[in-house]
């Protein structure tokens, strides 16, 4: 008689048991490797400047850890006045990045450049008024707008740049630090895009690398 044995649906073989405590232990591992500790870059922001400390980070695995990312940049605004943090990704100059000519707006955008500067900031337009709780700021944005426009002070604009989030950027008050998580291995280059901040020298480039080194 020959031995036969046969597994039911509901009684899958001892190897498959095993295969599955290797799988959760390699997905263990790979989420444990996520989470080490990682010095995040230092980058300051302030009247003319980016400073980034150090240039370059290490951040173990990077590929399995959301929901619990390393930290890499911690971005503080040093100066006295707010500023507009903004990133690219990408293997670009971070002194020669594409700056926008105001007095494309009417071609590109079909409104004035004072007024594409303005709608940038508040993505509203003819026949979508603005909330009244946002006036006081558009009537503010106005006077940048018509002053930077006037002045030729330009912001960096461009098409396959690898933006990350809002091309305006994000506020920074005096005094305040934000931490950038979730990001894979790159380059990323770090800048105000006020108009005029960047071409003051408003920016820097940090290298991300994956790996323990």
């Amino acid at each position: 008689m020959t031995d036969d044995i046969r597994h039911s649906d509901s009684e899958p073989p001892i190897r498959s048991y095993v295969i599955g405590l290797l799988a959760g232990a390699l997905v263990l591992a790979a989420c444990g490797r996520s989470v080490e500790p990682v010095e995040p870059a230092a980058v300051a922001i302030s009247e003319g400047q980016v400073t980034v400390e150090p240039e370059t980070i290490r951040a173990g695995s990077l590929r399995n850890c959301p929901p619990s990312c390393p930290t890499l940049f911690e971005i503080t605004n040093v100066g006295t006045e707010p500023h507009r943090y903004t990133m690219v990704v990408g293997p670009h100059d971070p002194e020669a990045l594409p700056l926008y000519d105001w007095q494309n707006a009417q071609q590109d955008f079909g409104m004035g450049p004072v007024e594409w500067c303005v709608f940038m900031e508040f993505d509203y337009g003819p026949g979508d008024p603005p909330p009244p709780e946002e006036l006081p700021a558009i009537e503010a944005r106005q006077v940048l707008c018509e002053q930077a426009v006037a002045r030729n002070q330009r912001i960096v604009d461009g098409p396959g740049l690898g933006w990350l989030g809002n091309t305006a950027g994000e506020w920074i008050a005096p005094g305040e630090t934000v931490e950038i998580s979730g990001l894979g291995a790159g380059t990323y280059i770090i800048f105000c895009n006020l108009p005029g901040h960047y071409e003051q020298g408003e920016v820097a480039a940090v290298v991300v690398l994956e790996g323990d080194g």
